[in-house]
C-alpha cells in the first residue's frame, strides 16, 4: 500500500494500514500466547525484543520531543519485525513457496512502475505534487535524475533493486514446468526495467548497493559445474575473478541502457520540435531544461560544476550536525525527533549554531543513515542492542556459508537455497542503510519490511540447518 509516492497521499490508505496493523497484531497474539512458539525464548531473539522495548521506553521518556505521531510509526516498525518473527520455525520448502509467490506480486507491481518512470524519461515528463503533508514530491525529473512515481531517485533505486532480486527469486524457485518460460522471460524484462531505471535516476547509494547484491550472489550462487572438482583455493579464486567480471559487466549494461534511453528521448524531443514548428522563441522552457539535463549523464550532473562539490550530498553534515546533539541524557535516550527537539530547545532558549540549524532544518529528521537515525531518535542502548544483533546474525551467516564452502552442508538444500538468495539483499540493504534510513524507524516502510523479510530467511535457513544437524546426531 505504501510502496509509491503517487499512493501515499490517498486518505484511504491510512484506513489500509490502520487494518494492516491491527490484523498483525492480532497474528502476533495468536502466534506468540496461543501457539506455544514462544521465540523469546531462542537463544538469540530476546536481544531483538529487547532492542523494540528500549527503544519504544526511549521515545516514551523523550515524549516531547517524539511525540505521538513518531511511537506509532515506532509500533509499526515493530510490527513488523513481530510477525516476521512470529514465523519462528517454519519449514524451508514452506518458506521457499510463501518467497516465490511474494517474489511474483513484488516484481510484477515494481515492474509496472520502473516502465512508467522510464516512459516518464522518454517523454521528458516533470511535474511537482504537494502532499498531504503539504511536503511538495518532484515527478518525473529532478535536475538531470529520473524520479518517476517515487519519492526520490534514491528510493526508486532501491526498488529497482529489489525488482531485480525478486526476479532472480521467480527464475530460481520457479521450477515447475507450468508457465515456467512465461515467468523467466516475464523476470528478464522486469530486470532490464529496473536496471534502466538505475542507470537513468544516477543514485550513488544505489550504485553501491547494486554492486554489493551482485557481489554476494555471485561469490554465493554461481551455477557452474566445473566448480565442483576444483580444490578451494581455485574455486575461491575462480568466484572473485567471476564477481569482478559480473560487476564490470553490470557497470557497463548501465551505461549502455542510459544511453539507449537518452537517444529514445532525443529521437522523440527531435520529432516533436519538428511537428509543432517549434523554435527557439516558442520551445517549452521545461522541457527544454529536461532535455538539456537529461544528456548530461552521471559524470555531468549538475552538482559536478560547482566548486564546493559533496560525493555525500550534503550527509556528512547532517550526520555530524545530529550527532553533535548526543550529550549527556541525550546519548542515552536519544532525542526523539530531531526537528520537534530543535523547535522545543529553541523555545526554551536553547542556542544553536549556523550550521546545526541549516542541516537540522535541511534534513527534516531523515539522517540518510539508518544506524544513525536508531542511535539519533532512540539512544545508545537501543544502537548497541541492534549492532550486536546484526553482529551475531554475520557471524553465523558465515558460519553456514564456511558449511557450504567446505561440502559440509548440501548446497541443493532448501534451506541453502534460501540462504544464498537471501543474503545478498539483506547485505544491498544493510550497506544502503549507511546513505537512507529506509529499513528502521521510518513507519510504514516496504524497503523496511523487505530487509526484515529476507534477513528473517536467512536466519531461518540457518537455524533448521543447525536443529536438523543435532536432530541428526542424537539419531
Amino acid at each position: 500500500i505504501n510502496m509509491i509516492a503517487v499512493i501515499n497521499p490517498l486518505p484511504f490508505t491510512r484506513i489500509f494500514l490502520a487494518l494492516s496493523a491491527v490484523w498483525a497484531a492480532a497474528v502476533c497474539v495468536k502466534q506468540y500466547f496461543f501457539c506455544g512458539l514462544e521465540p523469546y525464548k531462542k537463544k538469540w531473539m530476546p536481544l531483538l525484543m529487547v532492542f523494540l522495548l528500549t527503544g519504544f521506553l526511549a521515545l516514551l521518556i523523550q515524549f516531547k520531543y517524539s511525540g505521538v505521531k513518531m511511537l506509532v510509526q515506532y509500533c509499526f516498525f515493530a510490527v513488523a519485525i513481530l510477525l516476521l518473527y512470529a514465523q519462528y520455525g517454519s519449514d524451508s520448502k514452506t518458506y521457499q513457496k510463501v518467497m516465490l509467490q511474494s517474489a511474483k506480486a513484488i516484481g510484477i507491481i515494481i515492474s509496472i512502475t520502473m516502465l512508467i518512470s522510464v516512459i516518464m524519461f522518454v517523454l521528458l515528463y516533470s511535474n511537482v505534487v504537494t502532499l498531504r503533508t503539504g511536503t511538495e514530491l518532484h515527478f518525473g525529473f529532478y535536475e538531470n535524475r529520473l524520479v518517476g512515481v517515487f519519492t526520490s531517485p534514491n528510493v526508486g533505486g532501491e526498488f529497482a533493486l529489489i525488482c531485480i532480486w525478486a526476479s532472480i527469486l521467480t527464475i530460481e524457485l520457479h521450477q515447475e514446468k507450468k508457465f515456467k518460460v512465461f515467468w523467466r522471460v516475464l523476470s528478464v524484462v522486469q530486470i532490464v526495467l529496473s536496471a534502466t531505471y538505475i542507470s537513468l535516476a544516477l543514485s550513488r547509494g544505489t550504485y553501491v548497493a547494486v554492486y554489493v547484491f551482485l557481489a554476494v550472489y555471485v561469490l554465493l550462487h554461481l551455477p557452474i559445474k566445473k566448480e565442483e572438482g576444483m580444490k578451494l583455493g581455485k574455486r575461491i579464486a575462480f568466484r572473485l575473478i567471476s564477481t569482478i567480471v559480473v560487476c564490470a559487466l553490470s557497470a557497463g549494461a548501465f551505461s549502455v541502457l542510459h544511453t539507449i534511453s537518452t537517444q529514445i528521448m532525443k529521437v522523440y524531443y527531435t520529432h516533436h520540435i519538428e511537428v509543432n514548428g517549434e523554435n527557439a522563441e516558442t520551445i517549452d522552457p521545461v522541457k527544454e531544461e529536461i532535455f538539456q539535463n537529461a544528456q548530461l549523464g552521471f559524470d555531468g550532473r549538475t552538482e559536478a560544476n560547482r566548486a564546493d562539490i559533496d560525493v555525500s550530498n550534503k550527509r556528512f553534515d547532517i550526520w555530524e550536525t545530529h550527532l553533535s546533539f548526543l550529550k549527556g541524557k541525550n546519548l542515552l535516550f536519544g532525542i526523539g525527533h530531531p526537528v520537534n527537539y530543535y523547535n522545543v530547545s529553541l523555545a526554551e532558549g536553547v542556542e544553536f549554531t549556523e550550521h546545526q540549524k541549516t542541516f537540522v532544518e535541511w534534513a527534516t529528521g531523515n539522517m540518510h543513515n539508518g544506524f544513525i537515525q536508531v542511535l539519533v531518535n532512540c539512544g545508545i542502548i537501543p544502537f548497541l542492542l541492534l549492532i550486536a544483533f546484526l553482529l551475531i546474525c554475520a557471524i553465523k551467516s558465515i558460519q553456514f556459508i564456511s558449511g557450504l564452502v567446505s561440502n559440509r552442508i548440501d548446497s541443493k538444500s532448501p534451506a541453502a537455497i534460501i540462504f544464498t538468495l537471501s543474503l545478498p539483499i539483506v547485505c544491498a540493504c544493510l550497506v544502503n542503510n549507511l546513505m537512507e534510513s529506509n529499513f528502521v524507524l521510518m513507519g510504514a516502510s516496504f524497503l523496511q519490511g523487505i530487509f526484515w523479510f529476507a534477513a528473517g530467511a536467512c536466519v531461518q535457513a540457518i537455524e533448521e540447518t543447525k536443529t536438523s544437524k543435532i536432530g541428526a546426531a542424537r539419531k
